[in-house]
């Protein structure tokens, strides 16, 4: 399978999921367009579907993770330097 090819089929199984896809309210759902998620997981130098889907659960959870930390107003956040 081609880079090009596994990006898009990658893309298409995060927008189908049924935690972070199309019509979830989530992160990726509501912020990302489908060029970011591409480019994003290119950085993340992806080789599998799975390994996508694994990655865009990660972002969902680092999203979710800061959220908290800001309602509550706790400085401890952890993961602010997870894609160096």
């Amino acid at each position: 399978m081609n880079t090009r090819t596994l990006l898009e089929d990658s893309l298409k199984a995060i927008r189908n999921d049924e935690r972070i896809g199309n019509g979830t309210c989530s992160m990726i759902d509501e912020c990302m367009d489908d060029e970011e998620i591409i480019e994003d997981l290119e950085k993340a130098s992806v080789t599998t579907v799975k390994e996508a889907l694994k990655v865009a659960y990660m972002w969902e959870g680092i999203y979710e993770e800061k959220k908290a930390n800001v309602d509550s107003q706790c400085d401890n956040f952890k993961y602010s330097s997870w894609n160096n």
